[in-house]
């Protein structure tokens, strides 16, 4: 019998493949001394709740309450407010940040 959580990674890692892209990390977004990295990731919604935007990775990253995320190509940004780590029968699936959406000043938009 498989493990479930690993039915799950292999799931995360198919959507990945489909869907995913990737995606910028901006460190202390519109600073002067503002760094950046990119990673593949997806972004995504809540199921029960479309308002509520995600962005999942397929390993725990670099990121702090306040980064701002960019999907390449993209002129969109989303500051993190919470992360998480989704863990099925003890098997780590996927990071996961939640984002609001913001302007290029980091207001709210």
């Amino acid at each position: 019998m498989i493990n479930a959580g690993k039915g799950f990674r292999k799931g995360f890692f198919q959507l990945l493949e489909t869907f995913g892209g990737q995606v910028i990390i901006h460190k202390d977004f519109n600073c002067d001394d503002s760094t950046h990295f990119e990673t593949k990731g997806m972004k995504n919604h809540k199921k029960e709740d479309s308002s509520v935007i995600m962005f999942q990775f397929p390993d725990k990253i670099d990121v702090n309450i306040g980064d701002v995320l960019q999907q390449k190509g993209s002129t969109e940004y989303w500051k993190v407010y919470k992360t998480e780590e989704k863990i099925v029968t003890d098997v780590f699936v996927y990071f996961i940040l939640y984002v609001n959406k913001i302007d290029t000043n980091g207001n709210p938009a």
